[in-house]
């Protein structure tokens, strides 16, 4: 689906920059300086203190300077270093890379490489790339595009093509496997990249909330839709935006509710109220959210019912 029914904006897919590499990186670097420093003397004092909450990534070059001075990069049991640590070790001090066990660097989790290769590229020799799953290689490949020959294509779905096709537009698009975009990816890949893309949309997976989402944003895609997946929330969102498509409306599909939340908006569109084929719980959610819409337009009967009925709590 291409939105979200609880959520009237329109919905986006996949974060943008900074990547989950960028954030976690930042994350390390969270700590204040008076932190750091009174880690450096526990380190220096005592080189077998407990490391497991010791903020490797926060150090800058000062900091392994002064490590490296005081003797302590060369006397501290670097095998009690967890896997994890060993990327925040990496990220910021890479020379110690000669101390790292092979086996924990090919540990270490696919989300710490990549953070790793963005800061320290050099490392790529030595990088299992099976351990990317496909939002990870295409998170990769949309920082570091050079390492595009490593990538396993396979396991890119429809969501990771669509973030990747978003950060490179055409660089990539001979590798995307097509058949793998649902409705959603496509409407949101038009959105922003419909000069490249609409040639090989394939229109038939675009459900009602699909067609509604494109047609907001891009209304001359109107002569191929199918209207008639549309229902009647799909058709409140789009003629929220769009009123002019009033004449295509089958206005039967709308309840209350989305007669309600549309007439909020295009106050216009309530001559096309169908007043007696409405049920009347429709009325009283209509009337609930309009309401002097409602009490000036509908005929006296049913307003009266309402009236009437208003004091009774909706089931």
């Amino acid at each position: 689906m291409a939105e979200d029914s609880s959520n009237r904006s329109d919905s986006k897919i996949h974060r943008k920059f900074p990547s989950e590499a960028e954030i976690a990186y930042l994350e390390m670097t969270c700590h204040d300086d008076e932190e750091l420093l009174d880690w450096v003397r526990k380190l220096k004092q005592n080189p077998d203190t407990d490391i497991a909450q010791c903020p490797w990534g926060c150090f800058g070059d000062e900091i392994w300077r002064e490590l490296v001075t005081s003797g302590f990069v060369d006397s501290f049991n670097w095998k009690k270093l967890e896997p994890a640590a060993w990327g925040q070790v990496l990220c910021s001090y890479p020379q110690l890379v000669e101390k790292c066990p092979l086996n924990d660097l090919k540990t270490l989790p696919g989300r710490t490489w990549l953070c790793l290769l963005e800061e320290q590229p050099q490392f790529a020799a030595l990088c299992p790339w099976d351990i990317f799953d496909g939002f990870e290689w295409a998170e990769l490949i949309a920082i570091m595009p050079q390492f595009a020959y490593k990538c396993a294509w396979e396991k890119l779905d429809g969501k990771d093509w669509i973030y990747l096709l978003e950060s490179e537009g055409f660089l990539f698009s001979h590798k995307c496997a097509w058949e793998k975009l649902d409705g959603e990816d496509w409407v949101n890949l038009l959105k922003k990249e419909e000069l490249f893309f609409s040639d090989k949309c394939a229109w038939e997976k675009l459900d009602g909330k699909d067609w509604s989402s494109l047609l907001r944003e891009k209304p001359h895609y109107a002569g191929i839709c199918s209207w008639e997946k549309l229902n009647g929330e799909n058709w409140s969102r789009l003629l929220e935006k769009h009123p002019l498509f009033f004449y295509l409306c089958p206005w039967e599909k709308l309840n209350g509710k989305e007669w309600g939340e549309l007439l909020q908006t295009q106050s216009q569109l309530i001559k096309y109220v169908p007043w007696g084929n409405l049920p009347l719980q429709d009325l009283r959610e209509l009337a609930a959210l309009a309401p002097d819409l409602f009490f000036a337009n509908c005929p006296t009967e049913i307003a009266n019912t309402v009236k009437t009925e208003t004091a009774r709590p909706l089931p």
